[in-house]
Parts: C-alpha cells; sequence; structure tokens
C-alpha cells in the first residue's frame, strides 16, 4: 500500500490508531516544513545538502558513492587523513579530516563526514552517514523540491484568484460603474419612440416640447449626444428649418443633469414684455402707457422705419384677449400668417386681471410651421409635437382646429410636468420658479385657449401693413441675423 492509498485511508478512518497517529504527526511534519519554507524560503538541510560542484547521492544498497558527491551515508565509514573527525561508538578517524563518526565508521582521505554506522564513504565527499546505508538519488533534494511545488501551486493558484478579482474589479469600474452612473442622471440619448425604423432621443423630444413652448425664435426639435460615462455627454442641438437659409448648431456639454451651452441665447426666452399685454391682463396699478418698444406710438414709428426686403422677428399684440376661434377668423380676414401664438389662461387667483400666464412668462404654440417628425408615446401624449399636428387633416388646409390645438397644448405641458429635466437644466440661472402646468391644463380644458399676440418672422415690407390693422396695438421687432 502506498502513502496516497494510506491518506485515502486515513482520511475515511480506516487506519488502526498507531498508524492514525503515525499519519497525523506526518502531517503536522510536512506543515511545520511547508511555513518553514514559506517564511525562509530554503531549508536549512537543504544547505548543508548544496556544495559547488556536487550531487546528492542516497543509497540503500551499500554501494560507495563517487567522488566530488554530497551524500548521507547510513553504514559503516571509516575516515581517513586529513580529516577533522567527531567519532563515537568506536569510529577511528584518521589524520586532518573533520568527521562526525557514529558507530565505527571510518572516512577516507580529504572527506567532511558525519558518519553513523558502517559505510566508507571516498575522497572529496561531504557525507552524512546513518545506519549503515549509502544513499543516492538526493531524496532529501526531491522532498524540497515536492514542498516547493506544493507552495508554487498554491501561490500560482491564489495569484489566479486575485487577477480575476482585481480584472473584475477593473471591468467594472471601467465598463458597468459608468452605465450605473448614467442610469442615476437624465440621459439624452434615451429612445423614447419608434416610427417606422426613425428612433427619437430624450433630448430631442425634450427640446420639440421646451422650445415651442417657451422659444418662439429658436424652435429645436433634433440633438444629438455623445457619452463619456458618469453622467456626462457632449452634445448637439440642431437646427432642421430657417426663414433665411442660416442654420445654426449650438455644442454643449452634459454634466450630471448640469447643461452648458456654448451659445445659450439659443434657450434663452424673449423679455417678458415684448408683448404688450391688453387690459384684461393687467390689474389698474400695474397698467403701464410703455412697452418694449417704448409707447405704442414710437413702436408704430420704428415698425415704419424697417427696410423692406430684409427679414425680422416681429411680436404683435393684439388690442384684446381673442378665444382660439376669434383669433383664427381675425388671422383669416387679414391674411396673417403667425409662426407662433402666445396663449393665456383664465385666473383663478386674481380678480382683478381675467387672464393670465401664471410664472411661465410668454407661453404658446406653433402655426403652420416646418419641423421634424419625431417617436413618441401617442397614447399618453396625444397630438405633441409640432409635426403631429401639422398632420391632422384640417391643418393640411391650413384650418387649425380648436380640438386638435387643445389636445397639442395640453400633451406639451403635461409632458414637461413628467419631464422636468429638461426645464431644470435650461432654466438653472433664470430663476423664474417652478410652473404649474396642472393649473393650466385644467383652465384649458375647462375655458379653452385664448390668445392676446403672436410671433411672426417676416421682410419688413410685409410687417409694415401690420399698422393699418385695427386689432394690432403694439409691434416689437427685431433685425433677423
Amino acid at each position: 500500500m502506498n502513502y496516497r492509498e494510506l491518506l485515502q485511508k486515513y482520511k475515511a478512518g480506516e487506519l488502526p490508531e498507531e498508524q492514525r497517529k503515525q499519519v497525523r504527526q506526518d502531517i503536522e511534519k510536512q506543515d511545520a516544513i511547508s511555513e518553514y519554507l514559506f517564511d525562509n524560503e530554503e531549508m536549512e538541510f537543504e544547505e548543508q545538502v548544496e556544495q559547488d560542484g556536487g550531487q546528492t547521492t542516497e543509497s540503500t544498497d551499500g554501494s560507495v558513492p563517487k567522488d566530488g558527491q554530497n551524500v548521507n551515508i547510513v553504514g559503516a565509514a571509516v575516515p581517513k587523513g586529513g580529516q577533522r573527525t567527531n567519532v563515537m561508538e568506536g569510529a577511528v578517524p584518521k589524520g586532518g579530516q573533520r568527521t562526525n563518526v557514529i558507530g565505527g565508521a571510518v572516512p577516507k582521505d580529504g572527506q567532511r563526514t558525519n558518519v553513523i554506522g558502517g559505510a566508507v564513504p571516498k575522497g572529496g565527499q561531504r557525507t552524512n552517514v546513518m545506519e549503515g546505508a549509502v544513499p543516492r538519488g538526493g531524496q532529501e533534494a526531491e522532498f524540497t523540491k515536492l514542498i516547493r511545488r506544493a507552495i508554487r501551486r498554491t501561490f500560482i493558484k491564489y495569484g489566479v484568484i486575485t487577477g480575476v478579482i482585481v480584472i473584475g474589479i477593473v471591468c467594472f469600474l471601467v465598463f458597468a460603474l459608468p452605465k450605473i452612473q448614467d442610469a442615476m442622471y437624465y440621459d439624452p440619448n434615451k429612445i423614447v419612440g419608434t416610427e417606422e425604423g426613425n428612433k427619437t432621443n430624450q433630448l430631442s423630444l425634450d427640446m420639440s416640447v421646451y422650445s415651442e413652448l417657451f422659444l418662439p425664435e429658436n424652435y429645436r426639435d433634433s440633438a444629438a449626444a455623445t457619452g463619456s460615462g458618469y453622467g456626462n455627454y457632449d452634445i448637439v442641438i440642431n437646427q432642421t428649418s430657417s426663414h433665411n437659409g442660416i442654420f445654426e448648431y449650438v455644442g454643449g456639454r452634459i454634466t450630471k443633469n448640469d447643461m452648458v451651452l456654448y451659445n445659450p441665447n439659443i434657450v434663452q426666452k424673449p423679455f417678458s414684455n415684448v408683448f404688450y399685454p391688453p387690459s384684461e391682463m393687467t390689474t389698474a396699478s400695474a397698467a403701464t402707457p410703455e412697452g418694449i418698444a417704448g409707447t405704442k406710438k414710437e413702436a408704430f414709428d420704428e415698425l415704419s422705419k424697417l427696410e423692406d426686403e430684409k427679414m425680422y422677428h416681429a411680436y404683435v399684440s393684439l388690442d384684446k384677449v381673442y378665444s382660439f376661434s376669434e383669433f383664427k377668423a381675425l388671422a383669416e380676414k387679414n391674411d396673417l400668417e403667425p409662426t407662433w401664438c402666445a396663449i393665456s389662461v383664465k385666473n383663478k387667483y386674481q380678480t382683478e386681471s381675467k387672464y393670465t400666464t401664471y410664472n411661465t412668462g410668454n407661453i404658446g404654440f406653433r402655426m403652420y410651421t416646418s419641423c421634424s417628425s419625431l417617436a413618441f408615446d401617442q397614447k399618453k401624449y396625444p397630438l405633441l409635437t409640432a409635426f403631429s399636428l401639422a398632420e391632422q387633416e384640417s391643418a393640411k388646409k391650413n384650418v387649425l382646429e380648436e380640438k386638435d390645438v387643445t389636445k397639442h397644448m395640453t400633451s406639451m405641458l403635461q409632458y414637461l410636468q413628467d419631464n422636468d429635466d429638461i426645464v431644470k437644466m435650461i432654466e438653472n440661472d433664470q430663476g423664474t420658479g417652478k410652473t404649474d402646468y396642472a393649473s393650466m391644463i385644467d383652465s384649458i380644458q375647462k375655458d379653452g385657449l385664448y390668445i392676446y399676440g403672436y410671433y411672426v418672422e417676416d421682410i419688413g415690407k410685409e410687417l409694415k401693413k401690420l399698422k393699418d390693422i385695427g386689432n394690432v396695438s403694439y409691434v416689437y421687432t427685431t433685425e433677423m441675423k
């Protein structure tokens, strides 16, 4: 039975008590040696075996090793001249040798010999001799190699495990963590709708709704983003339509819900007083004879000075608040083609002013204008985009129905109430406060749409005609660049 089988029986509890004790001692010895090698790298007995140019040989058949070997001898050795010898039990060392002799061994010339037993090593050897045998094959060295191999395997095993863990952590930090953090912040690349293979990302839809409601001059319905992880994105907001053939693409960066545009003017709301409010929207104490362009006379005087062929932005104020149907009739009668209409709602908080825009400044919707097709949740937000409104049969005939515009307007307000990240990012430093979208939606659904002014882009020659329309109370213009 070999030692492996003996170990198996030991594990199985099939050995007699005496053999169990012996195996247990062997195991303890092995553990002690392994620990010693781990701490000191080499065993002391290996230093005794190693010698320049020497071998370690063990013999079990009484043979005599050759010159230049490191020999463990078990037998009757007799040291001779040139030896230094420690002699025990009848050993006879001879001149000049160093010899440890136990049991009548006599080493020969030039040897350094530890002899226990009756073996005879030959010249030039360093010999440990025990129990009358002449060893060969280097069992001690082989045993050391086995232990070293076991320790090396253990180191490799734990090294591989450590390496796998480190690689796993690095992969997590490089690939998983950025995406986890991305999920915590605004993602402009999130796909919010797919239609006929065309995908719409979050930023495009957000900009479409926000710019239609608040930015008459800078409608944007297309955007692209490149993510760098951890909630950071490089973005480009595209212009898809233009009245003067000039398209302005604006770059920027979103850093963990903080938007910075390299030209922030494109998201700057127009001044709140670009429209001259009718009496229904002001209190007696807030009434003023002047608007952003001065008095009414000064505003119309400036209108007369416009160059005929130049393009202008024009904010046209009406003499009163008109219902949607009243405004549509006014526009048809005077051949007006408004780009954007400013709406108000009935004021349930104020008694002196009948209509209000709450704290939004000017808010409205686009009419008869070029726009892009965007995909979105049409069940939750019916007619959300300007394109979806323009696709209605009535709009194709340039006759918008109030029910369609009402649905479009309330969907946009509801969308911003549900997705207000874009509002927070854009209006971070504008201090407009939180808008009461719910109250506006409720008022529009109950009372309908009311219009007090509109925005248009046109040449000076056409804008000059506005002063002859009796329902127009004020016009503020700026040159289109």
